[in-house]
């Protein structure tokens, strides 16, 4: 998102990604989701939809209802990024715990089990 808000707005305009239901769940929990819906597990076919708006904040829309932050449902990029680093793992971090897992003898979806944000 930080690549994308330096960008022109003639550049990308949109990007899907997929992603299993594990890493909903945990970005609904790092950004504080308190909706009707918290602590319930994503149904299936959930989706949310993350927007950065022309002034550089951001809205989040999960299952078509926006989330709120603090009443608004606009919240600022740097703040945003700040929440969803509680999630963020260093490629080094990742492959250690990867390992563990490995020596543990349970690796199996090692990468869909821990969320990594950014390159």
């Amino acid at each position: 998102l930080r690549d994308f808000a330096s960008q022109p707005a003639t550049h990308t305009q949109l990007v899907l990604l997929s992603v299993h239901d594990t890493s909903i769940f945990m970005t609904l929990n790092a950004l504080g989701h308190d909706g009707e819906s918290a602590g319930d597990w994503p149904p299936h076919t959930s989706s949310i939809a993350i927007e950065l708006l022309s002034d550089n904040s951001i809205r989040v829309v999960y299952q078509f209802e926006p989330i709120l932050f603090n009443g608004s449902e606009r919240q600022p990029l740097d703040i945003f990024l700040q929440r969803l680093d509680r999630l963020s793992l260093t490629d080094e971090e990742h492959a250690r715990r990867c390992h563990a897992l490995a020596v543990g003898g349970n690796n199996s979806d090692c990468e869909g089990a821990v969320f990594k944000w950014g390159a």
